[in-house]
Parts: C-alpha cells; sequence; structure tokens
C-alpha cells in the first residue's frame, strides 16, 4: 500500500487528496464531506479524517463491531465527541488532505511491505510538520469485508515484522517512550484479550 499510494500521490492533479481502500464504499455523500470540509477549513496543513463502519451486507458479528470500533483495527469508539485527532489515527481507509502540503512534508515510507503502521508513521510525520487531523463521522464509508476471528490473529500475525519496522522509525519511537513498556505489553495485551473477551466472541462468529 505504502508504495501503490505514492505513485497516487505523484499522479494526483487535484489540489485534495482523498485516500481509502480498495474493499471501502464510499457512502453516496462521501466525497461531498471531504471538499465541504476543506472549503470549510482551508488552511493548508488541516486534513479529513472520516469514519469507516462495517456493511451490512458482510453481516458483522459482535467480535467484528468490537474490533472495528475498540479493537486493534479501529478505536472509532474514542472519537465521540471529538473533533481533533492525533497522528495515531491517521487511517488511510478515509482521509483526504491538500496534496501540496503532503507532497512538501512527506509521502509513505516503502519500508513498510504490508498495510500496518505505515499510515500512523505517516501521519507523525505529517503531524510534525504542523498537520490538523479532523474527524467528520458524516464522510462515511463501508467496510466490505468479513473478518472472522482467526483472519483477526492472521492479520496480527503479519502485521508483527511492520511493528519492527516502526520501532524503528523516529514516528515508533516517539509513540513507544511516550507509553513506558508499551512494546513488551502488546504480546501481553493482546493474548489477555484472547482469554478475556476474544475468545467468548468467537463463538458469535
Amino acid at each position: 500500500p505504502a508504495a501503490a499510494r505514492n505513485v497516487g500521490i505523484r499522479e494526483a492533479r487535484s489540489e485534495i487528496i482523498l485516500f481509502t481502500d480498495d474493499d471501502i464504499i464510499p457512502a453516496p455523500t462521501l466525497v461531498a464531506q471531504h471538499l465541504d470540509w476543506h472549503r470549510k477549513f482551508p488552511d493548508p496543513a488541516t486534513a479529513m479524517q472520516g469514519y469507516v463502519t462495517w456493511s451490512a451486507e458482510v453481516r458483522p458479528t459482535p467480535f467484528m463491531k468490537w474490533y472495528g470500533l475498540d479493537g486493534a483495527l479501529f478505536s472509532y469508539a474514542h472519537f465521540v465527541k471529538r473533533q481533533a485527532l492525533d497522528y495515531r489515527y491517521f487511517y488511510t481507509c478515509n482521509v483526504s488532505l491538500k496534496t501540496d502540503f503532503m507532497r512538501r512534508h512527506g509521502t509513505f515510507d516503502e519500508d513498510f511491505k504490508v498495510a500496518a503502521y505505515e499510515d500512523i508513521e505517516l501521519g507523525y510525520r505529517l503531524g510534525k510538520a504542523g498537520m490538523r487531523l479532523l474527524y467528520n463521522p458524516a464522510a462515511m464509508g463501508y467496510h466490505q469485508q468479513y473478518i472472522s476471528f482467526d483472519d483477526a490473529c492472521s492479520r496480527y500475525r503479519k502485521a508483527l515484522a511492520a511493528g519492527e519496522v516502526f520501532r524503528k522509525k523516529e514516528g515508533g519511537m516517539h509513540y513507544y517512550s511516550s507509553q513506558p513498556g508499551r512494546p513488551s505489553r502488546l504480546k501481553q495485551r493482546f493474548r489477555k484479550e484472547i482469554s478475556t473477551i476474544l475468545w467468548p466472541l468467537k463463538r458469535l462468529t
């Protein structure tokens, strides 16, 4: 994703770039919501984060609902009544920013070979350059993917290598230094969640 998005950044001819994923179905007003917010907040450094929920067609399970709202995938449950977000929530499944600002201050780091941490790492660098990330839940996208408990475990394992890359970057060092002990706690927390939350939920998938 990092390399592919960099091609898009280089080829873009618009004043605003909107990132999404190949399994996100845009709501009819998604593009209009992004455009309206950039007109409302024309400062070059202002970016906009939209909202992503599960498509009804995939029949999301209780596990998926948790996973997408307050789990390892997204943290939208923490955005309620918030407008400004920090770099940790720079989710490229539904985010837009001014093209010139991005080209001046950073593109995706192609050391990341899978879809994990590459967006947060870029969000950190853009944040250092002054990016202001605003949240607009009305800019909706629908995640057209079924994720089982086993799928989530597989995604976690694939992300471990990217996590090691992230830890060596300035953004990763900043992230973990602000949360002492977090690298060693990640696996512990994941195992605890499996034993206390996820295994009961697996029966509902």
